[in-house]
């Protein structure tokens, strides 16, 4: 959304829920959590609104008789696909190995959840997906369910063609949520990231399907979000989901990653053993030398008390 309104704005890698900080010139603002001067909003309908009080775009570009279909495409983004995209990420164990763990965990996780190894277990259980699904198939069926409204949606009110999700000329906070949810699985590169492929096959089909839906997404990607292109796989190679699934052979760079794992943690041992024997040094041989005296003591006591025992004798 901030890029739709030509916001300057600054990014941060954060844990969620979605947060949004903004300046106030009076340092207090009412009915916002005010905190040094910054006006902070969290979660993606409250940071909406911010922007919307703001500059209030969905009043300029909105008619009245289409603000209904916005709050209906908000309810269905923010209490549906997003809960089940981060469902999906977090409760796919190999998919958050290899995208998760090591792309968003080192970035966000707090060091003791990273020593605990927890933040999966703290996502899943604080974020809006806690409690709505029980399987991965579930949370599948509801996100499936929820593009192909979108796109029904889209059919309906994007007339003519070439104007935004609700026929707008303008994007507005309708498209920004349909663009965030919609890309998150249809541009994702599930395959190559060892997601489960019941995930890559509702992918496929989906991108087949609507295709109205993805050449929107794609034409919104151009215009406003053109530098993630290197991160959008949208025609996957099938040779990639073929690869992913076949657990024959592990992919080459999922080995160079462990193999470089195991190294680093060992030369740290090692690293670290010595560093701890070179620092302590003294100590050691204090320690070693008091333990040879001790001995030596020891045995001269055991050699005195033989020659004692040997003069009472002869007596």
């Amino acid at each position: 959304m901030l890029r739709f309104v030509g916001a300057h704005f600054v990014k941060r890698d954060a844990p969620l829920p979605v947060a949004l900080e903004v300046p106030t010139r009076d340092g207090s603002a009412v009915g916002c959590h005010e905190n040094g001067g910054v006006v902070r909003k969290t979660g993606v309908a409250s940071c909406l609104q911010q922007i919307e009080d703001s500059v209030h775009v969905d009043k300029d570009v909105l008619p009245v008789e289409k603000r209904h279909l916005s709050l209906c495409v908000k309810i269905l983004v923010v209490n549906s696909l997003l809960p089940a995209f981060v469902y999906l990420t977090h409760c796919d164990l190999d998919l958050f190995d290899h995208s998760i763990r090591k792309g968003v965990v080192p970035k966000v996780a707090t060091l003791w959840q990273r020593l605990l190894g927890n933040y999966r277990r703290g996502v899943l259980e604080r974020s809006g997906c806690c409690g709505r699904y029980s399987s991965v198939a579930e949370a599948l069926e509801e996100a499936e369910k929820g593009l192909r409204a979108l796109q029904t949606l889209y059919v309906g009110n994007s007339n003519p063609p070439g104007t935004f999700f609700l026929g707008t000329e303008r994007p507005c906070s309708a498209d920004a949520l349909v663009y965030a949810a919609a890309s998150s699985f249809l541009h994702a590169d599930f395959a190559n990231h060892h997601a489960s492929l019941a995930v890559v096959k509702m992918q496929k089909r989906l991108q087949g399907e609507c295709t109205t839906l993805v050449k929107y997404i794609e034409r919104v990607r151009q215009m406003y979000f053109e530098e993630y292109s290197a991160f959008y796989t949208l025609r996957a190679a099938p040779s990639c989901t073929a690869g992913a699934h076949s657990g024959n052979v592990a992919p080459e760079p999922d080995d160079l990653f462990k193999k470089g794992r195991r190294m680093v943690v060992a030369w740290t041992i090692g690293f670290s053993l010595l560093y701890f024997t070179l620092s302590n040094a003294n100590l050691i041989l204090e320690a070693l030398s008091e333990l040879q005296v001790d001995e030596e003591e020891e045995e001269e006591e055991e050699e005195g008390k033989e020659e004692e025992g040997k003069g009472g004798e002869k007596k």
